[in-house]
C-alpha cells in the first residue's frame, strides 16, 4: 500500500518549518543573554534577573508566535488533504457517535458523584 503523499507533504513542509522556527528562537536567545551581558559589561550581578532569562524571553517572544500561525497553517494544510465530510455524514456522526457518547459522560458523572456522596 503506498503512503499518502497529498497527506504527507504538509508533515514534512511543517517539520521544515518547525526547525527554522526552533533555530530562530535559539539565536534570539543567544542574541538576547550575549546583549544583556554586554550591557552590564560581562558581570551577570549587575543585571536586573539572570542573563539566561533575559535569552528566554527574547526566544519565547520568537518562537511562540510563530509556532501558532504554524499550527494554523498545518490545519488549514491537512483540511485540504483529507477528505470531506457531507451534511448526511456529520449527521450521522452526531446521532450515532457524540449524542450517545455525551449520554454516557453525563451518566457517568452522576454516578461517580452518587458514589462519592457529594451533592451540588
Amino acid at each position: 500500500m503506498r503512503p499518502n503523499r497529498k497527506l504527507s507533504r504538509p508533515i514534512a513542509g511543517g517539520l521544515a518549518l518547525l526547525i527554522a522556527v526552533l533555530g530562530i528562537a535559539v539565536l534570539g536567545y543567544g542574541a538576547a543573554r550575549n546583549r544583556a551581558m554586554t550591557t552590564a559589561g560581562g558581570d551577570a550581578r549587575k543585571l536586573h534577573s539572570l542573563p539566561k532569562y533575559y535569552g528566554l524571553t527574547a526566544g519565547m517572544f520568537a518562537a511562540v508566535p510563530a509556532l501558532g500561525v504554524m499550527v494554523i497553517w498545518l490545519l488549514v494544510r491537512l483540511r485540504r488533504a483529507l477528505p470531506r465530510l457531507t451534511y448526511a455524514q456529520s449527521l450521522a456522526l452526531c446521532w450515532k457517535g457524540l449524542v450517545p457518547l455525551a449520554l454516557a459522560n453525563l451518566l457517568g458523572t452522576g454516578v461517580w458523584l452518587l458514589a462519592l456522596g457529594e451533592t451540588a
